[in-house]
């Protein structure tokens, strides 16, 4: 009996002591599934950088198989941990804010067989060809693991990751100054209720300056289209523009019937 028990606390240690071993060549967070970023609120998108300088390729899970992450082809990746909300719902759509291509996994971890099992796997389903995953009838509080890589395993990336729970998701664009108008240049993403610094249009033809926007006070020929019209206004100028009549004025844009012949 106690050899067996010390044979038992002899695993137990040599276990401990690799995993402790493994966990110091793992330096960075999210760089493996059991060192996963915890996303802790669902209704807040995460921003994650994917920089292959500083994260490696997954050792304790195989390649999922999409997106250019293949088994003998794989791409550096990140991990975050989301719980399952009460519903059993979980929306998945990170939007495209800073360009490149993205590929998402999700899976469940299986305490007996030890094992990450793949739920979902995506690429281009979202909008902006952005990874768009939804699963539904999952149990409420467990955990599930998002595995995010770029397509190109040598490029750096960043995405706000947007995890949420609905049965109809809407679509949000960024609004990065704040005056109520999301970015038009940018494709939008689905979320199930309103975010901080996001709206559900794209009206905004300058998101970096809040007062510019549809509607806004347009200030005339300052090469700043306020308004987003299209183009800058331009000031109009009363006076004679028949440049043949002695008060002829070359900066009229709007002639007043003033003209005088010479």
């Amino acid at each position: 009996m106690k050899k067996v028990l010390f044979s038992n606390l002899f695993l137990l240690l040599f276990i401990s002591i690799s995993d402790l071993l493994y966990a110091q060549e793992v330096s960075v967070i999210g760089d493996e599934p059991w060192n996963a970023i915890v996303i802790s609120d669902l209704n807040q998108c995460l921003e994650i950088t994917i920089d292959p300088a500083v994260i490696t390729v997954s050792a304790s899970v195989e390649a999922p198989g999409c997106a250019g992450n293949t088994v003998g082809s794989e791409n550096p990746d990140l991990w975050l941990l989301v719980t399952v909300p009460s519903d059993g719902h979980l929306f998945i759509s990170p939007p495209n804010l800073y360009g490149g291509d993205f590929g998402l996994a999700v899976y469940r971890y299986d305490t007996g067989s030890m094992m990450y099992n793949l739920l979902a796997c995506d690429d281009d389903t979202g909008p902006g060809l952005m990874p768009l995953v939804e699963l539904t009838g999952l149990i409420p509080g467990e955990i599930l693991y998002l595995r995010y890589w770029m397509y190109n395993s040598s490029a750096t990336g960043t995405l706000l990751s947007c995890a949420s729970s609905c049965n109809t998701a809407s679509l949000y664009f960024s609004d990065n100054d704040n005056d109520s108008y999301g970015n038009a240049t940018q494709s939008g993403f689905f979320l199930c209720q309103s975010s901080v610094g996001y709206v559900a249009n794209a009206m905004d033809c300058n998101d970096q300056d809040s007062f510019v926007f549809p509607g806004a006070s347009e200030i005339c020929d300052n090469g700043i289209d306020e308004d987003c019209s299209g183009t800058d206004s331009t000031c109009i100028v009363l006076g004679c523009t028949d440049s043949t009549a002695f008060n002829y004025n070359p900066q009229a844009t709007n002639d007043d019937g003033s003209c005088e012949a010479i």
